[in-house]
């Protein structure tokens, strides 16, 4: 099977230093062909992961960085944009991108502008894929923004080792796009009508708008007595 005809979701955990993680599935996946015995892992047609680092390639080093920037890294965030542009657009370009969410935790953020970096990186991104598509190098407009939660308390540590999805030495952000990557599959398992439209806006070159289907498949109404259709 050619990757363009499997169900790719490529999910960042944005920062300064970026998680990412890659997971394939085939499309019969969300419909009960992953559920044979084995660990989910044994079902992917592929699962990637790895961090990006947003803030090493500062090219007039910190001193610079303080006076020009107010002291932010903007050369390692646009350095790290644009790797994941390049993964998104490039690397995998059927796939849907999923980030996480960024909610400011007032109680634990403290007045460093490095707090902000997940909100810069997410907009540079989302602007990055935009062009992309302006210009016609990307058919659709598919980034999906994913709750921290959902995905931390679905896909724990422990869940992740028993699934064979868990890499000590990995690191957690990578750990964390991981968790978000399968809570998204997850999340479009089912023949449910919400299921199968959010497969929908994530690869709709593979799945149809449920909406549509259900239209033709619908069979026609019975005439009540007296009523002209």
């Amino acid at each position: 099977m050619k990757n363009k005809d499997l169900c790719t979701v490529l999910a960042f955990d944005p920062g300064e230093t970026t998680g990412w993680c890659v997971i394939s599935v085939k499309p019969l996946w969300f419909n009960g062909f992953h559920d044979y015995g084995g660990t989910p892992l044994e079902s992917f047609d592929l699962f990637r992961y790895g961090q990006i680092d947003c803030v090493s390639k500062d090219l007039d080093g910190w001193f610079g960085t303080a006076q020009k920037h107010a002291g932010i890294n903007m050369a390692g965030e646009n350095a790290g944009i644009e790797m994941m542009v390049g993964m998104a657009c490039y690397a995998y370009p059927k796939s849907v991108v999923v980030v996480e969410d960024f909610i400011p935790d007032m109680k634990r953020m403290d007045q460093a502008r490095h707090t902000l970096s997940p909100v810069r990186i997410t907009a540079g991104l989302s602007f990055g894929m935009s062009q992309e598509l302006s210009h016609g190098r990307l058919s659709d407009e598919r980034i999906f923004i994913q709750n921290r939660s959902l995905a931390k308390t679905t896909c724990t540590d422990d869940r992740l080792k028993r699934w064979g999805m868990y890499d000590s030495k990995s690191g957690a952000h990578a750990r964390d796009a991981t968790r978000h990557a399968y809570y998204f599959l997850r999340d479009c398992m089912g023949d449910n009508h919400k299921a199968a439209f959010k497969r929908h806006l994530a690869w709709p070159h593979l799945f149809d708008d449920p909406a549509n289907v259900d239209e033709i498949s619908r069979p026609p109404r019975k005439k009540k007595l007296g009523e002209i259709i």
